[in-house]
């Protein structure tokens, strides 16, 4: 069974979108479900003075076979799986509900083609690990 509850949240800071150089693919993004527990607080949410739990637009992420969901891309892996796109959501992607509680699943905007500037991705690991990434046949980015 899937989580969908409807979550509203207002940020009052910003999610930096520089990664993306060029409108290019920006609005045709396609919807996926993220598996909320694979993401890390101060890895992939809450990077330095944010405390807001979203993942920021700018995430690479990868898609998992057994889970049938996306899930960070992690390029120190020992089998790294390749690169399904990019969270899309200018806003980035909420990992706690109105209510508080911490959600599992969450659907997002899934990037697929695109210019990238790798210097503003929000993940650091991903930052130099992106530019010569495997991605999946579906997807293209420069």
């Amino acid at each position: 069974m899937s989580d969908f509850s409807i979550t509203s949240t207002t940020l009052d800071n910003p999610v930096d979108t520089r990664w993306r150089a060029s409108h290019h693919g920006q609005f045709t993004a396609q919807p996926g479900t993220l598996d909320l527990t694979t993401f890390v607080a101060g890895t992939h949410y809450n990077i330095g003075a944010r405390t807001d739990f979203v993942i920021p637009s700018g995430v690479a992420v990868q898609y998992n076979e057994t889970s049938k969901m996306y899930e960070p891309w992690d390029p120190a892996a020992g089998t790294v799986a390749p690169i399904a796109g990019y969270i899309n959501d200018n806003q980035g992607v909420s990992v706690k509900r109105a209510d508080g509680t911490t959600a599992t699943k969450g659907a997002f905007a899934r990037l697929l083609h695109g210019i990238l500037d790798a210097q503003y991705l929000p993940v650091a690991a991903q930052k130099a690990a992106v530019k010569t990434a495997e991605t999946t046949a579906q997807i293209s980015f420069i």
